[in-house]
């Protein structure tokens, strides 16, 4: 299967190269033409990324969910999603908080090894 972006290279090809337009190119192809034109339009994310640095060197035991509404109260609307992301690749994640083990789990009452 032949990706849109290299059936693009050959219509601009065809069109350059040959007594053809763009629709008869795109048809010979079988490329739509909606396709032919569109142009991705992926923001950059700069300013997302200064703020979670920001937020993350005031509070450094902020995770995913405290940081993110943190920005929505600062008056920020990014997606959740979009937020995420950023925040995976950042690396912001803290430590994980590990629990101290008990010594008993379960019903039942607890026997000691010790004598009483």
């Amino acid at each position: 299967m032949i990706k849109p972006a290299t059936k693009r290279e050959v219509v601009n090809y065809l069109v350059s190269e040959y007594p053809i337009n763009i629709r008869q190119a795109c048809k010979f192809l079988n490329l739509e033409r909606s396709s032919y034109y569109y142009q991705s339009q992926r923001k950059e994310d700069a300013g997302l990324i200064g703020c979670l640095n920001e937020l993350s060197e005031k509070h450094p035991s902020y995770g995913f969910k405290k940081m993110f509404h943190s920005l929505r109260n600062q008056g920020f609307f990014w997606n959740h999603k979009k937020v995420y992301r950023i925040y995976k690749k950042s690396g912001l994640e803290p430590f994980e908080k590990t629990q101290e083990k008990t010594g008993f789990k379960g019903k039942g009452k607890f026997i000691s090894s010790e004598p009483i």
